[in-house]
């Protein structure tokens, strides 16, 4: 087992950075801004290098309007090395676009970057740029919210950006008009690269093995790619269809843990199924896993259920939950986990933010206004909750809650 820890002197201090094989992944380690507490939300194992809190307990609440797209597969938020939040919204219409940054310390909430069309998905690149996906472009900015360079694209972005090593970018998009499905290779500077195209969706963001090849899913043709950084084919191997916004996750033996069809599948680098987990129940795995530090693969099934199995595929145990879950749990540094969860879709509706023990057992759970998808795990046992809810008005907001510990 191989376990991964970077860390950097900055000011005389050490610094923990962020690192896409935390614990025992098998990603490239991408060209993001390490400093930053958390620069993306793909091609990661969700194993943080921070502690957990030991109870959640609600300190801070920010909020705005904007429609955060947690329906599809390209919502995300970023938090970077100050430890503040970027979040990219539209309009209800999709007519503008909206950068925030989110200051927990001055609390405050300022519009870094404002564009037309609605603004998705993030990333935070080496040199402190941000990468920000909008309905026909990937814009790069400054990190003071400055344009530095835009590429159009056609389709609509239907991937979050993944960075290489050397810093190149790859970006699915997707044109419903033609069912044609694109990924973009573009350079640091914004020069397309080169375009795979193919007539089927793409069913979640591409990844990027450490031996730098590219694996993307194409959810017509029930087809697995794999290519390489030159845009070539190594191989289409049809499997089954993924659900959509679950990437998978790769270990550090090259084994690719990918739902596909409502099963969890174990995959070898040539697409070749080592192992596939069906529950007792029936076809119903709703998530790709998290993988942890000692190996263990934590995903959620349809029914409320978290179920944690060996790399081997067997079952170790399977716990209810309180409401829906729509990703695997983050899992903090001493194996502690964090599972956001849908309860009541309603107008009023609500979240539960849970922590347990390894084992799955309750720690601790806190209740949050509208749909909380997405947690980020912070220093000092500090978790942020990004939700989305409407008014009675039916009007679009977001909201950032701070948990951490109660004193």
């Amino acid at each position: 087992m191989i376990a991964f820890l970077y860390i950097q002197f900055v000011g005389g201090a050490i610094v923990d950075l962020f690192n896409n094989n935390q614990g025992c992944g098998g990603f490239e380690q991408g060209s993001y801004d390490l400093e930053a507490v958390h620069p993306t939300e793909v091609n990661w194992t969700r194993q943080s290098r921070f502690n957990a809190p030991s109870s959640l307990h609600i300190v801070k609440r920010l909020s705005s309007s904007g429609l955060f797209h947690f329906t599809e597969n390209i919502g995300s938020f970023v938090v970077d090395r100050r430890g503040r939040a970027l979040i990219a919204v539209g309009d209800e219409d999709e007519r503008t676009g909206k950068l925030y940054r989110v200051n927990l310390k001055e609390e405050r909430v300022e519009s870094l970057f404002e564009t037309e069309g609605g603004l998705l998905s993030l990333a935070l690149a080496s040199d402190h740029s941000i990468l920000v996906t909008a309905s026909n472009r990937l814009i790069s900015l400054d990190e003071n919210g400055a344009r530095q360079w835009e590429a159009s694209i056609e389709g609509v972005p239907f991937s979050r950006p993944i960075i290489s090593k050397e810093g190149f970018i790859y970006l699915c998009t997707f044109d419903s008009d033609r069912i044609i499905g694109r990924l973009y290779s573009f350079t640091p500077e914004g020069v397309e690269h080169w375009v795979y195209t193919c007539s089927s969706i793409f069913w979640c963001d591409p990844i990027l093995s450490k031996e730098g090849i590219i694996y993307i899913g194409q959810n017509v043709t029930s087809k697995l790619c794999a290519l390489t950084k030159d845009g070539n084919v190594l191989w289409e191997k049809k499997i089954g269809q993924g659900l959509g916004k679950y990437p998978p996750v790769i270990d550090s033996d090259g084994v690719i843990y990918w739902c596909l069809s409502d099963k969890l599948y174990a995959l070898d680098s040539n697409g070749e199924v080592k192992w596939e987990y069906e529950p007792e129940e029936g076809p119903l795995v709703f998530t790709s896993p998290a993988l942890s530090t000692d190996g263990l693969l934590y995903l959620q099934e349809v029914g409320l259920k978290m179920t944690c199995l060996t790399k081997d595929g067997q079952l170790l145990w399977k716990k209810n939950l309180k409401g829906q879950p729509f990703n695997a749990p983050v899992i903090g540094a001493s194996g502690e986990l964090i599972q956001s969860m849908l309860i009541d879709n309603s107008i009023d509706g609500y979240s539960v933010v849970e922590l347990f023990t390894p084992d799955g057992d309750h720690i601790d759970s806190i209740e949050i206004g509208g749909l909380v998808e997405s947690v980020v795990l912070a220093d000092h046992g500090v978790v942020y909750a990004l939700s989305a809810k409407w008014t009675r008005k039916m009007k679009a907001e977001w909201e950032l809650v701070v948990l951490r510990a109660a004193e």
